[in-house]
């Protein structure tokens, strides 16, 4: 299984701007059947 993120997946609405923003930073992704049963964990980085 494959599951595709970019950067508007981990974007929020910024209403000074009008438009959507992604904060620079590194976000954590689990998956798994739940919350005491992850099995993937990885680490995206978004740079500006």
């Amino acid at each position: 299984m494959t599951v595709k993120l970019d950067r508007r997946s981990l974007a929020y609405y910024d209403v000074e701007r009008g438009d959507w923003a992604v904060t620079p930073g590194d976000f954590g992704i689990l998956v798994g059947r739940s919350s005491e049963a992850i099995e993937l964990r990885r680490i995206l980085t978004f740079t500006k």
